[in-house]
């Protein structure tokens, strides 16, 4: 499968860049991070409760002493649940995945491509990769981490916190990556999150500024139909450059379901990722 494929070579081009980092500063440094993030994303996954497994039948001493991440080895069995492993398991992973890509806009940009293909993961009727928004949200803040500049990732980032209902959270995200490089799109999916936190007048604002900077040759419904955080899909972004408008998709056009459904407001999930990423805070969102 396509996204697949995209998955092993942006691994791979992260394998590239942390090798020629280690060759140049004679250190095996990068390369061991990268593995090591990619090991701890993988290794959460035993911790994930599904079908008619039950928390209580997970064995978390036999399960943390099989694995090489170390971020549980030294905690108490009885202290650890699954949200927990999980969390401190991500936490992990994108602290390694920046420390390998170093700074590096490549590597930063294939941290965010591999963020790109689990969202559209994520879409896939029947899912063969554990929690891969979670993980997509482990790429994209990785792919920050190692290069500030990195709007896109920035946008990303907000696009999945809005999806999840942490508005508050998705507005500094998308605030960020305007910051760095403000973009139609990116200006469209801060007017939903204002809309969604109550504010008309800055979400208005923001859609103004969304039109000015498509241009006068984009006309925009005003029949609700951008009520949805946008998506691009991999092969849109491919084409992109990093200064262009990229022409936007509703999230769920990537899989086969009607263009119409996917434009419809989304219910948020909070209970899920709104508790498990480990940088998002608590507490209701207000604007200020």
């Amino acid at each position: 499968m396509a996204y697949y494929s995209a998955r092993a070579e942006f691994v791979e081009a992260l394998g590239i860049v942390a090798r020629a980092m280690d060759a140049r500063e004679h250190t095996a440094e990068h390369s061991e991070a990268l593995a090591a993030g990619l090991r701890a994303l993988k290794e959460a996954d035993d911790f994930v409760v599904r079908g008619s497994r039950l928390e209580a039948n997970l064995n978390f001493d036999a399960i943390i002493k099989s694995h090489q991440t170390p971020v549980l080895q030294q905690a108490p069995p009885d202290s650890v649940s699954s949200l927990i492993a999980r969390q401190r398991y991500y936490t992990y992973a994108q602290q390694q995945l920046s420390r390998a890509a170093a700074g590096q806009s490549a590597a930063s940009m294939a941290l965010y491509g591999l963020g790109r293909v689990y969202e559209a993961l994520a879409g896939e009727a029947h899912r063969l990769v554990v929690e891969p928004e979670p993980k997509a949200l482990v790429f994209h803040q990785a792919a920050l981490d190692a290069d500030k500049s990195n709007f896109l990732a920035a946008n990303e980032i907000g696009v999945l916190l809005a999806h999840f209902g942490r508005y508050g959270e998705a507005r500094a995200a998308l605030e960020q990556s305007i910051a760095i490089t403000p973009r139609a799109m990116t200006w469209r999916n801060l007017s939903v999150v204002f809309n969604h936190l109550g504010d008309r007048s800055r979400a208005a604002d923001a859609q103004r500024r969304a039109l000015a900077l498509s241009g006068p040759a984009v006309k925009r419904p005003h029949d609700g139909a951008h009520d949805a955080v946008e998506w691009v899909s991999p092969e849109v972004l491919s084409r992109s450059s990093a200064g262009d408008p990229v022409p936007r998709v509703s999230r769920k056009a990537v899989s086969p379901k009607s263009a119409a459904a996917a434009t419809r407001p989304q219910t948020p999930r909070r209970s899920g990722l709104a508790r498990m990423i480990p940088w998002l805070g608590s507490g209701s969102e207000k604007t200020k």
